[in-house]
């Protein structure tokens, strides 16, 4: 019994940490999602929209299809 309790006592959290330290795994994979996928889409969606309001009237436009 003595080894279980032991194991017990060194997997429980000590009351003094900081819960902020358990969460910057967490963090840093939004930061890297922020600027590996939504940063470029965002830049991507900024240039199509200047670029749909640049067009005048009577403007030729070349389709993908």
């Amino acid at each position: 019994m003595d080894l279980i309790t032991q194991i017990i006592a060194q997997a429980a959290p000590s009351g003094g940490a900081n819960p902020l330290t358990g969460m910057w795994p967490i963090l840093l994979m939004f930061a890297a999602m922020y600027f590996l996928i939504i940063a470029p889409q965002r830049k991507k969606q900024k240039q199509h929209q200047k670029m749909i309001t640049e067009l005048s009237s009577g403007a030729e436009v070349v389709t993908s299809g």
